[in-house]
């Protein structure tokens, strides 16, 4: 291993976790597995959801859950990600391939990819990113864990099939029943000593990812390979971590003999883990080579999203927050004129709150939309409770002060539960209502200068 280097400065690692998505997050292994071997380089490392850092090199893991490039501008990015299937193959996603193209790569298999997008002076670097275990990393001992074999998921029916094949020969094997992510399943690798992989289907190999994120954790790996092809496909060095088992064949080991040769896979994993760690170092200066040689350039002009919902969604780059520093909570901004095509607004009701979506409605801009969040109305239907309470901005729009020339309209309506989890309507402890700015018509002008005072005119 090459002496470490000062380290170039903080990295900040963004997951595209979708809000109440746990499907998402799966990416936060790889993010934890990234921090750790970050983190042993010496770098500052910071962790979020849907969040960059200006001050940081931001390496952005889930581009599959969408990636926001106009918020990301004027920051410096690469994307970490398995390999992408190239374009026109099944299960191909193409904004995160679209992305690829773009941006700056960490890739686990980057050689799927280098064929298909090219190189020119231009073109953003593509780097391999191997997770690891980090050099040094305290682990639970093999001998002291509880559980002998786990499988990580939910089995297949062929995956059923080969589990009751390896009862019947006294092999135990735990598994879960729903898939775990981020500290929880570091805890429950803990209790195992070691990992089992089996082939979904017949003929089919296991993901090599999961047995890096496994090693990473110091938990011994198991994969069962298909009949005759061995590890065909997986990197050499990691094939020296695993313990394989052909597909069909009697179960080779003993718990003694499973225990000693799976210490051995592990020490393998250190030396895996040395080399992954150089590596890692070394796209870490292309990346910074590549951003100091071209330089990220800002969102030209404001910002035309506002987050007056900083509680809950915390900053967000690319977005104006309210209030901001020295800023009055009664104003949304010191620019009267300034037109947002998106406001959060956050927690809303209409006896404390309508100066606030007063606000909203005279900075968004044509066709801009603003979401809120109210307490669910008292009485048997609360559609019809929020559409009255919203009338002043809707249909009865001369009832709040302000040009008669714009109005709100309803276009979602959805429940959330006590769990901020989408439900039905009539389980919902919260409204989550989307408004849209509409143009009135010259007869709704018209009309609505009659139940105004001021007749609809500025004052003077």
């Amino acid at each position: 291993m090459s002496a470490i280097s000062e380290p170039q400065g903080p990295i900040h690692l963004c997951l595209q976790l979708p809000e109440g998505e746990a499907a998402a997050l799966g990416s936060l292994d790889l993010a934890l597995t990234l921090k750790a071997q970050l983190g042993a380089l010496g770098h500052p490392v910071s962790l979020a959801a849907r969040q960059l850092r200006p001050d940081a090199l931001n390496l952005v893991l889930g581009i599959g859950w969408g990636f926001d490039e106009e918020a990301a501008q004027g920051h410096r990015v690469a994307l970490v990600t398995p390999p992408l299937a190239p374009p026109g193959a099944p299960g191909h996603a193409a904004v995160p391939w679209r992305l690829a193209q773009r941006w700056p790569l960490l890739c686990t298999e980057p050689q799927t990819l280098a064929a298909q997008r090219g190189a020119t002076q231009q073109t953003p670097p593509l780097l391999r990113w191997q997770p690891a275990a980090a050099p040094g990393a305290e682990r639970r001992a093999l001998a002291a864990r509880p559980l002998d074999l786990l499988l990580p998921h939910a089995p297949t029916d062929h995956q059923r099939t080969t589990l009751l094949a390896l009862e019947r020969q006294g092999v135990s094997v735990a598994r879960l029943e729903q898939a775990l992510h981020g500290p929880e399943w570091d805890e429950m690798l803990a209790q195992a000593r070691a990992v089992l992989l089996l082939a979904p289907q017949p003929g089919q190999s296991a993901e090599p990812l999961l047995a890096q994120l496994a090693l990473a954790r110091g938990t011994a790996v198991v994969v069962e390979t298909p009949e005759g092809h061995g590890l065909a496909g997986w990197p050499a060095e990691l094939a020296e971590s695993v313990l394989s088992w052909p597909q069909g064949a009697p179960w080779p080991w003993t718990p003694q003999t499973l225990a000693a040769q799976a210490e051995a896979g592990l020490q393998a994993e250190q030396r895996r883990g040395v080399a992954a760690l150089d590596e890692l170092r070394e796209a870490l200066a292309t990346l910074s080579a590549w951003w100091q040689a071209h330089p990220p350039v800002a969102a030209h002009g404001a910002p035309r999203r506002l987050n007056a919902d900083l509680a809950r969604l915390g900053a967000l780059a690319g977005w104006q927050a309210w209030p901001g520093p020295g800023q009055a909570a009664e104003t949304f901004t010191s620019e009267p004129d300034a037109a947002f095509e998106l406001i959060e607004l956050g927690r809303w009701h209409p006896a404390t709150d309508a100066d606030r979506l007063d606000a909203a409605l005279a900075h968004l801009a044509p066709e801009g939309r603003v979401v809120l969040r109210c307490p669910r109305p008292a009485g048997g239907d609360p559609a019809a409770a929020i559409v009255h309470q919203l009338a002043p901005w809707t249909h009865s729009f001369w009832q709040r002060p302000g040009p008669l020339d714009r109005a709100l309209g309803l276009v979602h309506l959805g429940g959330l539960g006590a769990d901020d989890q989408p439900c039905a309507l009539a389980e919902a402890h919260t409204l989550r209502v989307v408004l849209v700015r509409r143009h009135t018509g010259l007869q709704e002008r018209s009309r609505a200068r009659a139940a105004r005072t001021d007749l609809g005119f500025a004052a003077v």
